[in-house]
């Protein structure tokens, strides 16, 4: 039986807001009731409970949920060392895991910890071990910030990290290999090999443009009147494409 530890912690600050938020800003639940909470929710949380609880070889382990009511200010500190006292409590409590998945929002703050999702990240990864995989979705605010701190940990502890995504910009510049899916095919090179407009237009079965500006990718389908077939007449199936 695959273990796999489930846990949140969300809440967007605005640093504007001269207030410090507090615990009493956050609805904090555990155990089952973190569980009962996000079933049948339109939330990241409850979609991955929905693969997760699909899988009879698959125990869900669920630790920690806290959830900020209000986009307040910064974090007291005090206040965050008991969050994040008690999320990893939990996390310690919950023994020997096969996996990880955190549902974080990314754009937390708190007095004494200006990357709290951070923290929280690199003292789990102490906990469980350097080969457990620990998956995390995020709001868009945060993302590169995060990227950054995973490929900084990937690099010194010379591990691979596996990022599934449907926008690969905020990771572009970290990422060596792209595994691409679409219509039941699938194309694996560099970034450069795989994000082509023949080999989407391919896969997708339809002209797709792709273009490159300041570091960025946009996929954008054809114009009006663009026929299917005037792109992809040159391009029978591009190298490495498999259907």
């Amino acid at each position: 039986m695959t273990r796999i530890l489930v846990a949140e912690c969300k809440q967007e600050v605005s640093s504007f807001n001269p207030i410090p938020s507090s615990l009493a800003d956050f609805e904090t639940l555990w155990g089952a009731a973190f569980l009962d909470y996000h079933r049948g929710l339109n939330s990241e949380m409850a979609g991955a409970l929905g693969v997760f609880e699909s899988r009879a070889d698959i125990e869900l382990v669920p630790a920690y949920s806290a959830r900020s009511i209000t986009s307040g200010g910064t974090l007291a500190a005090e206040e965050f060392t008991q969050l994040a006292a008690e999320f990893l409590a939990l996390v310690q409590a919950a023994g020997p895991v096969d996996g990880v998945y955190y549902s974080l929002h990314g754009a937390m703050a708190a007095e004494n910890e200006s990357d709290p999702e951070g923290y929280l990240l690199a003292e789990t990864r102490k906990i469980v071990g350097e080969r457990i995989p620990i998956v995390i979705s995020l709001d868009l605010h945060h993302q590169r910030t995060v990227s950054e701190l995973i490929d900084e940990q990937r690099r010194t502890l010379g591990t691979a990290v596996v990022f599934v995504t449907h926008d690969v910009n905020p990771i572009l510049p970290f990422v060596d290999k792209v595994l691409y899916l679409a219509g039941g095919r699938f194309r694996v090179g560099t970034p450069d090999e795989v994000l082509r407009s023949e080999v989407l237009s391919y896969m997708y079965d339809t002209p797709v443009e792709v273009i490159r500006s300041r570091g960025r990718v946009a996929v954008l389908g054809a114009p009006e009147g663009y026929g299917v077939h005037d792109h992809l007449e040159h391009h029978e199936r591009p190298s490495g494409v498999l259907g």
